[in-house]
């Protein structure tokens, strides 16, 4: 749970209960320290609002900023704007939880003097991108996506003048199957 290296790192015990702020930017350095990561380059700044008391931390995350993703429809990259909010609470108790359960709740051991926080940004980011990614849209309407790639995928995707005789006789058969 503590990096004390990371740049996402917050040493809490030392801090009073109540409300504090932090900032936090995102940029390539970062994607680069996750291998497989599918975001390789984004500028994101994100804003955590820590409020502490004795038996809980609660994080309040924002979000907003870019990442460099590619169009599903024409295949080129371009910058996708992410905004999002998102909220984490640790709890204490006897030993470290590796993982977030569905209340968003992480248990951090009663020793913990800090968390690092960057792989919950990593996995913050990555869930504030759409599982559509089309280029926005420009001030006509219409999509900004590569024309010239757009005319190729419709000249390649288009269906074969092969007739329905062409059809090799041991696909006939399964056919028939279908109906």
């Amino acid at each position: 749970m503590t990096n004390s290296n990371s740049v996402y790192s917050i040493c809490f015990r030392n801090l009073p209960d109540g409300i504090h702020t932090f900032n936090f930017e995102v940029s390539d350095n970062f994607f680069s320290q996750y291998e497989h990561s599918e975001v390789k380059q984004g500028n994101i700044k994100i804003n955590v609002i820590l409020q502490k008391s004795p038996q809980l931390l609660s994080f309040k995350f924002k979000l907003n900023g870019f990442v460099n993703v590619q169009c599903d429809r024409c295949s080129d990259i371009f910058d996708l704007k992410i905004k999002n909010k998102v909220n984490l609470y640790v709890k204490f108790g006897e030993e470290n939880s590796d993982i977030t359960d569905v209340d968003d709740t992480l248990t951090l051991s009663y020793s913990e003097d800090e968390i690092d926080l960057s792989q919950h940004i990593y996995e913050y980011i990555h869930l504030s991108i759409p599982y559509r990614r089309l280029h926005p849209r420009a001030g006509n309407g219409k999509r900004s996506c590569n024309r010239e790639m757009l005319r190729k995928i419709k000249e390649y995707s288009t269906h074969s003048t092969e007739s329905e005789s062409d059809i090799d006789p041991r696909w006939e058969k399964l056919k028939s199957l279908y109906n």
